[in-house]
């Protein structure tokens, strides 16, 4: 089942998001497997941390998320 207007809420690790990467070589479209979804009163909450363009933790804001693919 694919959401297309992702809640942070919704999301856990092991889940696929797509989402448009903003780094200073792209703006591409990417499908990534959620490492973690940092829980509230941590520095990055309201984000979800992916491995992208080299990045262990590459952190995703969820207005760029476009699709989430839950796990099941």
């Amino acid at each position: 089942m694919i959401v297309m207007s992702a809640k942070l809420k919704d999301i856990r690790a092991g889940d696929s998001i797509t989402f448009r990467s903003l780094t200073r070589y792209s703006n591409e479209k990417a499908t990534r497997i959620v490492k973690e979804v940092p829980p509230k009163g941590k520095w990055m909450h309201g984000y979800v941390a992916v491995r992208y363009a080299g990045y262990g933790d590459f952190y995703v804001r969820l207005s760029e998320i476009i699709e989430h693919h839950p796990l099941e």
